[in-house]
């Protein structure tokens, strides 16, 4: 089976000491990994080295087995898409940030879709031509997610995405993800400090001590 991403040996050091040496893991289509850590261990520097939005000090990174310097760095964004906990919201009202990344697909603006996402995830009071300014952290965590779900990519990376939300709302936005996951393929990779029951990894990443052990959970059918 070909690997989406894989690293070989990776070493972060963004100092005198490595953060995460020698990594070396696969990732494949239509899986579900949770990454686990005391805090401060290396599991949102995981995820941004994944998405390439941090150089790594050492080792190989390959994405469809080839290396990740020779892929366009648009093509990869594209497809390995990684969501921070406080998401960056670009332009002045919430619908700059969904037309700026149909702008980046080179696809005309699809609202029908963008306000069927913003119902799903309870946003339906909210007007597109709202101001990012008047909105709460939890709305923004939403919008920032469905930035990422209108061109489905290959790799969803989580970063504690749902920190802001109320129970009721996480639950609605992880089976909107896991519905999602079934019908795109996608595989998504999360960090959470609340521990869902309904989640079942297939791998679970335990990062400590710069290192990475993996526990296999089962493969998908």
């Amino acid at each position: 089976m070909q690997a989406i991403v894989k690293f070989d040996q990776v070493t972060f050091q963004p100092g005198d000491t490595a953060l995460l040496k020698d990594i070396s893991f696969s990732i494949y289509a239509n899986e579900m990994i949770r990454v686990e850590g005391p805090s401060g261990s290396g599991k949102s520097t995981l995820l941004r080295l994944i998405a390439a939005l941090i150089p790594r000090n050492s080792g190989e990174i390959n994405y469809l087995d080839q290396p990740l310097e020779e892929v366009a760095y648009q093509t990869y964004r594209q497809n390995i898409s990684y969501v921070a906990q406080n998401p960056l919201l670009f332009g002045e009202t919430i619908r700059d940030n969904f037309e700026l990344v149909y702008e980046a697909h080179d696809k005309d603006f699809d609202e029908n879709l963008v306000l069927s996402y913003m119902k799903a995830f309870g946003l339906s009071h909210i007007a597109l031509d709202k101001s990012i300014h008047k909105i709460s952290g939890g709305e923004k965590q939403r919008i920032g997610l469905i930035r990422h779900l209108l061109f489905p990519p290959k790799v969803l990376l989580l970063d504690e995405i749902t920190s802001s939300l109320d129970e009721d709302n996480r639950e609605l936005v992880w089976q909107i993800l896991l519905d999602y996951k079934e019908k795109h393929g996608v595989t998504i990779l999360w960090i959470s400090h609340i521990q869902d029951g309904s989640l079942q990894p297939n791998r679970v990443f335990h990062i400590a001590n710069q290192e990475m052990i993996i526990e296999e959970r089962g493969l998908n059918d």
